[in-house]
């Protein structure tokens, strides 16, 4: 299994702007487990290369809730290493071979993640998947919703 770096990701730090681009979908189950501190891996198709600050968004809500780091990805990762790591992903080992999860082998792992206090609506548009880009009245906004 693929290791994580040592090198330190910086947290972000929050002024009055906030560096940041793209917000992640995210179904709704994995993505309140992800804001209540359980899940620290977000299981994806293919690795990541972005090691930055991204927006969390509930899948079909047009909102965010969250904002995390994505500091390393790891993988493909092995039936043996997802159960070892079960408690990271909260995949139940049962389902790694339904078709639906199967594919899900990467391990995008994320910190400091922070809850808004409310969520923070954005402008969705057509063809955009997994990643949305912001932008700066939704940024500012995200950050507002920080401090609030």
């Amino acid at each position: 299994m693929n290791g994580l770096s040592s090198s330190h990701f910086p947290s972000t730090q929050w002024g009055t702007t906030l560096n940041m681009a793209s917000g992640l979908i995210i179904r709704p189950e994995p993505l309140e487990k992800i804001l209540s501190g359980l899940k620290i891996w977000e299981m994806r198709s293919d690795p990541i290369h972005k090691r930055e600050t991204i927006a969390l968004i509930q899948k079909g809500s047009k909102a965010i809730y969250g904002v995390a780091d994505i500091v390393a990805s790891i993988g493909p990762l092995s039936r043996e290493e997802m159960i070892a790591n079960k408690e990271k992903h909260l995949i139940e080992p049962s389902r790694l071979h339904s078709p639906e999860v199967a594919k899900y082998r990467y391990a995008w792992v994320l910190a400091n993640v922070r809850r808004l206090k409310h969520p923070v609506p954005y402008l969705h548009k057509p063809g955009q998947v997994k990643f949305v880009g912001l932008d700066e009245m939704t940024v500012i906004a995200i950050g507002e919703a920080l401090r609030d």
